[in-house]
């Protein structure tokens, strides 16, 4: 039973639930989950029931705060009704993927039911093969990429007798910073600063200069030829072999993120030169998963952190070393605690200055790239066994959003393109096929990497 009292939003998840007034900010996510089969109704309905136990806001709604000022409350239904929300449909002809994300597409753009809780899954059935595929939708501020699949899999059954596959360690496929605890350690070295001026005074600067990077507002994005935002949206789906991203990045001496990142730059600068535009260099929004051991399953602990990457590199190999000296560092900045903080201030705004303030932050960005590690063997949810995993997140202001969730030895690669900023979608998705084919070639080349990846 979902315990009967209502609970205050935390300031991240209030801030993503505020900003949706302003469409070009909404955070719908979901995830298409590609099944050997089509389960049956009663085991997915089971499948679900356990997973509302790993994530309670499963059975909760939104409540607004009733003088309109304050933050918003989960409160859980009466009852939650899995008819409302779980939904089963034949697969539109020709029965392909693509049928499957142009119903993906219609799913996101359809608002959610207040009265209910934030999310709605539907099995498309008919698929090639006999396959299923399974459609989640859900809110963001309900939990986060990795939130999210550390919840299916921790609910999911291995297929073999080798035990539950172990998730990835975080988005943006950057390690959980372990030393982020809670807000409360700022105050704790604001005291300490006090007593040791030394190097602890340095350490507050350069957490006031890791705020400000948060802080400053972007309106403004760096590409020349995706300025335009709007509402309208398109999803891809691309695949790369695993072993192609770890080879590379084992090779460069670097990590599979700076792999992934650094292909995103290059179909950035095949797509810029064939628009006959000129680009030096772009901004991208990279989250950073900031969980700690304390943290629970099924919760947005991550920071948007934004990272201007140069386009000077003249070889795969230089580009993947100049993405790692970038980002280098800044991923284990204990410092990005702040953001909890900020995220708690602009949560108390009103809600029209709440969403400006971020919105600056998060519209001058020219993408998103998501990178989750996902099951390394093969996962069964509902009795079916989980083939891919694409997760197709809401470009919150950028041109485009890209995330890479690997099963296996399958990259899955999705990506949702904001009609009104890239203009030709066709050509920035074979740019990014011709991209990762260059990694491939990377991970092919002979020779020795200069330490290990770390994944």
């Amino acid at each position: 039973m979902p315990d009967p009292r209502p609970v205050p939003m935390r300031g991240a998840e209030a801030l993503l639930w505020t900003i949706g007034r302003d469409p070009v900010l909404r955070s719908t996510v979901v995830a298409v989950l590609v099944l050997d089969r089509a389960p049956d109704d009663k085991e997915l309905a089971d499948a679900f029931v356990d997973l509302t136990a790993v994530v309670p806001r499963l059975t909760m709604r939104v409540v607004p705060p009733r003088s309109g000022v304050g933050r918003p409350r989960w409160d859980p239904v009466d009852r939650l009704v899995m008819s409302q929300h779980l939904h089963r449909l034949a697969a539109p002809s020709p029965g392909d993927l693509r049928s499957v994300l142009d119903v993906a597409q219609a799913m996101a753009g359809t608002a959610f039911d207040p009265e209910l809780p934030l999310w709605e899954a539907l099995l498309v059935e008919g698929l090639e093969e006999g396959r299923g595929a399974l459609v989640v939708k859900l809110h963001h501020s309900v939990v986060d990429g990795v939130g999210g699949l550390q919840a299916l899999f921790a609910v999911a059954e291995p297929e073999g007798p080798h035990g539950r596959a172990v998730t990835g360690k975080g988005t943006g496929g950057l390690a959980p910073v372990h030393a982020l605890r809670s807000a409360g350690r700022l105050v704790g070295s604001g005291l300490d600063a006090l007593r040791r001026p030394g190097p602890t005074a340095a350490g507050l600067l350069h957490g006031a200069a890791t705020a400000a990077r948060l802080l400053v507002p972007t309106p403004t994005p760096l590409s020349p030829a995706m300025r335009e935002r709007g509402q309208l949206r398109q999803a891809v789906v691309l695949d790369v072999p695993t072993a192609d991203l770890h080879d590379a990045a084992r090779r460069v001496g670097a990590s599979v993120n700076d792999v992934f990142v650094s292909a995103v730059l290059d179909a950035l600068e095949r797509y810029h030169a064939g628009r006959g535009a000129y680009v030096r260099a772009l901004r991208g929004t990279i989250p950073v998963n900031i969980r700690g051991e304390g943290d629970v399953v099924g919760s947005n602990r991550f920071v948007p952190a934004r990272f201007v990457f140069p386009l000077v590199a003249t070889s795969t190999a230089a580009r993947v070393r100049s993405v790692h000296r970038v980002m280098h560092g800044a991923v284990h900045d204990s410092w990005l605690v702040v953001s909890d903080l900020l995220a708690e201030g602009l949560a108390r705004l009103p809600a029209p200055l709440a969403t400006a303030a971020f919105g600056s932050m998060l519209k001058g960005a020219d993408f998103i790239a998501t990178n989750m590690r996902g099951p390394v063997q093969p996962l069964q949810v509902a009795g079916a066994t989980v083939e891919r995993v694409y997760a197709l997140a809401p470009p919150a202001g950028a041109a485009f959003n890209v995330a890479l969730v690997t099963v296996g030895d399958v990259g899955c690669v999705g990506v949702v393109f904001d009609r009104a900023a890239v203009a030709d979608p066709d050509a920035l998705t074979a740019a990014l096929q011709s991209a990762f084919a260059e990694v491939s070639r990377l991970a092919a080349f002979p020779g020795r990497a200069r330490r290990p990846h770390r994944p």
